[in-house]
């Protein structure tokens, strides 16, 4: 039994000096090397494997000097440490755009000052819009952007997607005001910037927008009658509803529409004014025309088109044959003539007084 004791004694003995092996062993990276081959970080306890040296702080291992606190001549910082974004980053230089090393707000770092690759000055992603066609960019003009051409002029321009194709040109007609070189632009008959029609003149340079005028200057009620019995009567056309015709005898006047007037003196050429204004303005749901006096007395009726259209620009025609009646013919109408599906920017430009659509141009009806 003592001879038993004394062999496990032995056995025991041999594992203690076996496991004292095992202490002296570290084991790092998958392998274990002995204690002498290692190097051990006293402020820390930790230990690196061979090639490697402790960081300055101890609480990393390095491959070369950089972190071993220790300045020297190829280094340009050195804070002991290998911690990036801590202002000395681990390749020794300042944290910073360009050290190779992504810290901060910095999109990426490449180390590098190309603007041909991915990464570009100032640490941002190469992108449309960056100014450096690369890639797929067939352009880059620093924006994203779609210009135009210059005024009357086709170019190739880059578009928001950095893709080189034909630009947009700005021309008279097209609805769009260039100011520095037009004064108005209706938006239509793109055709050779022959602007036949609307509230600007053709060529933009002339806003035209104005409801004709015209008059009739007239006298007492027995005079306005014809001697020969024929009617006497005078025609007015707004230029789109139909003519209203007015008849004219020595106590009423009568409008084709329905409407009569009564002159209740037929030696008052103020009472025939009146009472000619009267009816005409009794015509209103057949006629675009209003009719005004001025003064008390006289002997003028003044005539304006309801619409700015140069369609209001017509003749009247009368039979009234006493010398002294007289009329000017309704003129100094602009704008307004656009027949139905011509462009338009405003209801002026349009015959029907109506031009539709959500964004200018629209249309007129």
């Amino acid at each position: 039994m003592r001879h038993a004791r004394r062999t496990g004694n032995v056995q025991m003995h041999r594992f203690s000096n076996a496991a004292v092996v095992a202490l002296a062993v570290v084991a790092l990276g998958g392998a274990c090397y002995p204690d002498t081959e290692t190097a051990f970080c006293a402020n820390t306890g930790r230990r690196c494997p061979p090639g490697f040296t402790c960081s300055g702080d101890g609480n990393s291992c390095i491959a070369d000097s950089c972190g071993n606190g220790i300045m020297s001549v190829n280094k340009a910082c050195e804070d002991g440490n290998t911690i990036d974004g801590d202002g000395c980053d681990s390749n020794c230089t300042p944290t910073g755009c360009g050290n190779g090393i992504k810290t901060g707000e910095e999109a990426c770092d490449d180390g590098n000052p190309d603007n041909n690759d991915d990464c570009l000055i100032g640490c941002v992603l190469a992108r449309c819009g960056d100014g450096y066609a690369q890639g797929e960019e067939q352009c880059d003009d620093n924006n994203t952007d779609t210009e135009t051409c210059p005024y009357n002029e086709t170019c190739m321009i880059c578009d928001k997607d950095c893709h080189s194709v034909p630009g947009v040109v700005p021309s008279c007609g097209d609805g769009i005001r260039q100011r520095e070189v037009e004064n108005c632009d209706d938006g239509n008959n793109l055709d050779n910037n022959n602007l036949e029609c609307g509230t600007c003149s053709n060529g933009c340079q002339r806003y035209a927008s104005a409801p004709a005028k015209g008059q009739l200057a007239v006298l007492k009620a027995k005079d306005l009658v014809n001697d020969d019995s024929t009617p006497s009567t005078f025609t007015l056309f707004d230029g789109i509803n139909p003519p209203v015709d007015f008849t004219i005898s020595v106590d009423k006047i009568i409008s084709t529409d329905g409407n009569t007037v009564n002159i209740s003196d037929e030696n008052s050429v103020t009472i025939a004014r009146n009472a000619i204004s009267a009816i005409i303005n009794e015509s209103a749901a057949s006629l675009l025309i209003r009719a005004s006096v001025v003064g008390n007395s006289g002997a003028v009726v003044i005539l304006t088109h309801e619409m700015p259209t140069k369609l209001g620009n017509q003749p009247i025609v009368y039979t009234v044959k006493r010398e002294g009646f007289t009329v000017d013919d309704m003129a100094g109408g602009e704008g307004g003539d656009c027949a139905a599906g011509v462009r338009c920017m405003s209801n002026e430009d349009c015959a029907s007084g109506v031009c539709v659509g959500g964004v200018m141009p629209g249309t007129c009806l």
